[in-house]
């Protein structure tokens, strides 16, 4: 073989592997989008932090016992992995993707193998935990992805906490509303929400997804709302904070729990609520069964963070050292504990 061929041969080789190396980077960062719509998460799961989120057989979560870390297991608990050193909270997650609010006001992360000094933003990974992108680098609140849009809590000090929306693949981003809102609930493809403190009222509202347009659906002093296929629920401000329902016409009405509530959350079959007393005399988180009406008592004491994924209610003590683990289907009260694993 005489030396121009084997030049030529090794440019040939090169040239292979350049391209080769372009057309898998290409795989791994091109937007895979949603072919239907999809919510990330439940409203009652992000409205206690989205700390737990379900996709088919797995579990993604943050991981109280490594900071916050994120972290996925399979439904029976095994399989533990940690996927990114990341403090995660407000996880949403489709076929392709997990999104996540960045909070990691202790520490540094590595984002695409740069060392940066962003401890905050709205975050987009692989399943694998590989291929991070941003899609804002401001301070980041709540969050739901809802089909191929991502609504959620944007913070700048010359604005406030306002909510925006962007798309997946970190394009189009825009500021709907100059409020405080959490955007979580979304029911019919549009966004029920009730307006946090600050503003003039506590109404609830609707923002049709696919022309932005928001008008008034009850005008009372509300909070939470979440839908189902029983009606709204909601803490009524003006009732001590009890947590009611009301039918979708707004007629209705119904006080379930006449007690002051800070948090609760609805079973995915809509047939159970679990709620968190804190009238200060008898703190408890307790559960009913909105079909007989039966009100049970859990845990005695001070709690937060209720999540629900299918049969398993997980919730944390209010001074976060402790999470714990309802087994809907036993009744069975434990603490979950993760393991802490090396990325």
């Amino acid at each position: 073989m005489n030396k121009k061929l084997k030049s030529f041969l090794i440019v040939v080789g090169i040239a292979c592997i350049i391209t080769c190396c372009y057309f898998l980077y290409r795989l791994n960062t091109k937007t895979l989008y949603n072919k239907e719509f999809v919510l990330g998460n439940s409203a009652g799961n992000l409205y206690n932090g989205g700390l737990f989120c379900k996709q088919e057989d797995t579990i993604y979560f943050s991981n109280m016992n490594d900071d916050g870390a994120l972290y996925s297991m399979n439904m029976n608990f095994s399989e533990v992995k940690k996927l990114h050193t990341d403090k995660a909270c407000y996880i949403n997650t489709d076929e392709n993707y997990i999104y996540y609010s960045r909070q990691n006001w202790k520490k540094k992360s590595e984002i695409e193998g740069v060392f940066l000094s962003y401890t905050y933003g709205l975050y987009r990974i692989n399943k694998d935990g590989k291929h991070s992108k941003t899609l804002s680098s401001n301070p980041a609140g709540c969050s739901l992805l809802a089909g191929n849009t991502v609504y959620y809590q944007d913070y700048n000090k010359k604005e406030g906490l306002f909510l925006y929306k962007v798309n997946i693949d970190g394009r189009n981003r825009k500021l709907l509303l100059k409020e405080n809102i959490l955007p979580a609930c979304v029911w019919n493809q549009s966004l029920y929400f009730a307006t946090g403190s600050g503003s003039v009222n506590h109404y609830i509202y609707t923002m049709d997804l696919s022309t932005e347009f928001v008008q008034t659906w009850y005008a009372g002093n509300c909070y939470l709302p979440i839908t189902t296929e029983n009606g709204i629920y909601y803490i009524s401000l003006s009732d001590g904070y009890a947590i009611c329902r009301m039918s979708f016409d707004g007629t209705e009405h119904e006080i379930l729990v006449n007690e002051f509530c800070s948090t609760y959350n609805i079973s995915e079959d809509g047939t159970m609520l679990y709620y968190q007393i804190d009238g200060g005399s008898n703190n408890r988180i307790a559960c009913m069964d909105l079909t007989t009406g039966t009100q049970k008592t859990i845990l005695e004491g001070n709690y937060k963070n209720i999540h629900v994924i299918e049969n398993y209610v997980f919730f944390r003590d209010f001074n976060e050292t402790t999470t714990y683990l309802l087994n809907t289907a036993t009744g069975v009260l434990s603490t979950f504990t993760a393991p802490i694993l090396e990325k």
